[in-house]
């Protein structure tokens, strides 16, 4: 459906042509608009004019199709502001009785305290991570993609909070200049649903009432109140983003619509049959809580949607068949009545549940016994043996600060980093004469052969997979010598990143070691697969490793390794690059869907990359079950796009330093279009 479709049917959904619904006459509608919007002359006077053709049916033109998407349909699901927990205001209108009705503004506003922001402090590269609300005692629900910020892990165990990061829930954050509210510390991960976009997390010192979350499955459609913190997303018609929330973001709103309907969506891979919703949302709402306005209990839990279509949710009665959420202290507003998983839904438990369990108790003593102060491990085989670990890291805390990293980080690798900082980032003059000498000989025959013959002998040094000896010091730093998050810009000095994946590397030995003592898997190999899924490093490979086995030289090819947070790491996974429809903003990391994954950051950079690669190394990566021809097209236009600039010029550098070979499409930008990279693709 293109985007004229979509706000047509938009519109035929929230303003029928039939009568004027609670909006009055024509000069009502433009009256009430002028009055929640502050429009001028000019614009009341469009209003007036659309909204007559609209009713009579008479054809729209540019100016009228603007305006039907900036002003009319905000105005039917308009968004209103918070103070003091108490709702400020809304326009005349269908939902002018959240706020008019005493009794029924009431029961919503005794659930506001119960809803509140996740705050990621340490994480740089966004203000906060979504919302959340209270479901027990002690106990809060969000997102299963927000936890995925903080977190690494699916079901109840083996949840671990992410290196560098700590996390509260701050109940209120209403208006910009209020004195902040109290946060509060969220201590443990109780659950990460293998089915559903949910997550529930242990928070120290509420003293909130919960939210009772509804029994009864939803048929007609019933009128809710979304609670959330809407983000202004700079993707999104600015225009209209700023009318519909009148240019306050990252606050606690109220937004009126309608709830009801079921969508077949994929999420994290599984096809799930999603609530619907209709109110006006941006992305921080991720985890919003959507609220029966007759009852005041959550109908659902708001996780994602499509502009000018339909939001949607995971239905809350639904979550009261799972015994496991019920058993974690989630409050309901009844008795749900008793009936099986549906099979996906008990596939993806088994699945999550099999994934490196828990050791079974033993009389003796355990297994494996971890000890913080000391930072050791100790294993019964049946002697002991006890490794150094490093320095403890308590969940959830700092990443390493500057004495820990000291301490954890070899000597020679303390040179590197130190060394880095009094080198010259990009010499230019050096950088265009060793581009000119190197493409000397093809300059005048750029094509698939000619670039691949040159890059691979050139490429005589083969470094192996190793980011913290040949990444984080110098080749991927930024001009202000610190290194950012490919996907989502968050950054971090080379000290706290090798810092982290030695720890990463010390808990991956511990686990590895527990499995093979308990003799959980059949294979070395599936040991390592599972380990290595779970605790990522903080370095992608932009063509992922399962594509090429995880062989060398590939593996350790400088042209394709980037910084990246573990929890965008663990997002991407060995997903293919896409770009999804719609304008819905993406997650800080981007969007992971099935076998699908867009980028928050990094296009161009990643695009050039695997150009880079499929040049490099012919019939490595196979079409059409890794990438296709139409895939290919998608990342010229993003390279095309976000064209290279000085930290992908030093890094080119850097690495021709290494190895040998450069990347041509750094060097020559415009040589994507010369090139038949089809010819890389294994084929079918």
């Amino acid at each position: 459906m293109t985007s004229l479709e979509r706000l047509r049917a938009c519109a035929e959904s929230l303003l029928p042509r039939t009568g004027r619904g609670s909006g009055g006459t024509i000069d009502d509608i433009a009256a009430d608009a002028a009055r929640w919007f502050g429009l001028d002359e000019r614009q009341t006077e469009q209003v007036r004019v659309t909204a007559s053709k609209w009713f009579a049916r008479a054809p729209l033109d540019p100016a009228d199709l603007n305006c039907l998407e900036a002003i009319l349909l905000p105005k039917e699901r308009p968004v209103a502001d918070l103070a003091d927990g108490r709702i400020v205001g809304l326009p005349p209108g269908e939902f002018f009785d959240y706020y008019h009705d005493t009794v029924l503004r009431a029961r919503l506003e005794a659930c506001l305290p119960a809803i509140g922001r996740i705050e990621l402090p340490a994480n740089v590269s966004v203000p906060y991570g979504g919302t959340g609300f209270v479901v027990g005692d002690g106990l809060v629900m969000t997102n299963r993609h927000v936890a995925q910020l903080f977190a690494s892990g699916v079901g109840r165990r083996r949840l671990r909070f992410l290196p560098g990061q700590t996390v509260g829930f701050a109940p209120r954050r209403e208006q910009p200049d209020e004195p902040d509210g109290p946060t509060y510390a969220v201590s443990g991960l109780v659950m990460i649903h293998p089915y559903w976009d949910m997550a529930l997390l242990r928070v120290d010192g509420l003293r909130v009432a919960p939210l009772a979350l509804a029994v009864d499955d939803v048929g007609a459609q019933r009128r809710v109140a979304v609670v959330g913190y809407p983000g202004f997303d700079p993707r999104n018609d600015h225009e209209v983003q700023h009318r519909v929330f009148r240019g306050r973001y990252n606050l606690k709103r109220l937004a009126p619509g309608y709830f009801g309907g079921r969508r077949s969506v994929l999420s994290f891979g599984r096809p799930v049959p999603a609530a619907l919703h209709d109110s006006s949302t941006l992305g921080g709402c991720s985890g919003a809580a959507i609220l029966d306005v007759a009852t005041g209990h959550v109908l659902g839990l708001h996780f994602g949607g499509v502009y000018l279509d339909r939001n949607f949710a995971v239905p809350a009665a639904e979550l009261a068949w799972d015994p496991r959420v019920v058993d974690a202290g989630v409050r309901f507003a009844g008795q749900a009545t008793a009936r099986a998983l549906p099979p996906d839904w008990s596939a993806a438990w088994t699945d999550a549940e099999e994934v490196l369990p828990a050791p079974a108790p033993t009389r003796g003593p355990p297994v494996a016994v971890v000890d913080p102060s000391a930072g050791t491990l100790r294993l019964t085989v049946p002697i002991e043996i006890t490794v150094r670990i490093g320095q403890p890291l308590a969940q959830g805390a700092a990443i390493a600060s500057p004495a820990e990293s000291t301490a954890i980080i070899p000597p020679a690798l303390r040179r590197l980093v130190a060394a880095a900082r009094e080198r010259s980032y990009y010499d230019a003059g050096q950088d265009a004469a060793d581009r000119a000498q190197y493409y000397a000989d093809v300059v005048h025959d750029v094509c698939y052969e000619t670039l691949s013959a040159l890059v691979a002998a050139t490429h005589r040094n083969t470094p192996p997979y190793d980011p913290s000896l040949h990444v984080y010091p110098w080749v991927d730093l930024r001009p202000d010598l610190r290194l950012a998050s490919i996907y989502s810009d968050a950054t971090f000095s080379p000290e706290e990143l090798i810092a982290a994946d030695a720890r990463i590397d010390a808990e991956r030995r511990a686990r590895r070691a527990e499995a093979l003592i308990r003799r959980a898997f059949a294979s070395l190999t599936d040991v390592d697969a599972a380990i290595e899924a779970e605790l990522p490093y903080n370095c992608e490979h932009v063509v992922p490793q399962s594509w090429f086995r995880k062989r060398e030289p590939m593996r350790g090819d400088l042209h394709h390794l980037f910084t990246c947070d573990v929890h965008c790491n663990a997002l991407r996974a060995n997903r293919s690059y896409h770009e999804f429809p719609g304008d819905e903003p993406l997650p800080p990391c981007g969007l992971g869907d099935g076998p699908h994954f867009e980028p928050g950051n990094g296009h161009g950079p990643v695009a050039r990359a695997t150009l880079y690669f499929l040049v490099r190394y012919p019939g490595e990566i196979d079409a059409p079950h890794e990438f296709t021809p139409k895939q290919i097209e998608l990342l010229k236009r993003w390279s095309k796009d976000d064209p290279p600039g000085q930290y992908e010029r030093h890094r080119n550098q850097a690495i021709f330093a290494v190895q040998g070979n450069r990347n041509p499409f750094i060097d020559h930008p415009q040589w994507v279009d010369l090139v038949d990279f089809a010819l890389g693709l294994k084929a079918a």
